[in-house]
């Protein structure tokens, strides 16, 4: 069987979090725990396509207004997560209302 190799990136401590988090689940490492997360969502994947995404037709784009106050927070955010505020609310919102609960 061939791999290939994904490249996550993440501040040193959101992975010490991620690792924290992983071996009070009882996982030997985030290695393994991906691993068989990804094999769970492949097969579910090709049994039932919808049931892992409601993803589908062109890109959209959703404008919203942030008073000041919370953007400054938002900016704050973006330096110590050293990414995109428009990525930061994706990742803490959106993603979370888009994904199914996968057994």
């Amino acid at each position: 069987m061939k791999y290939k190799r994904l490249k996550i990136f993440r501040t040193f401590g959101e992975i010490e979090h991620i690792k924290e988090t992983i071996t009070m689940m009882g996982r030997p490492s985030i290695n393994k725990y991906l691993q068989a997360e990804l094999r769970k969502l492949a097969k579910n994947f090709s049994e039932c396509k919808k049931c892992v995404t409601p993803a589908g037709g062109d890109k959209e784009m959703i404008i919203i207004s942030v008073d000041q106050e919370v953007y400054q927070i938002l900016e704050e955010l973006s330096k110590l997560m050293k990414k995109p505020i428009a990525s930061i609310v994706d990742d803490l919102f959106i993603v979370p209302l888009l994904l199914p609960e996968m057994e």
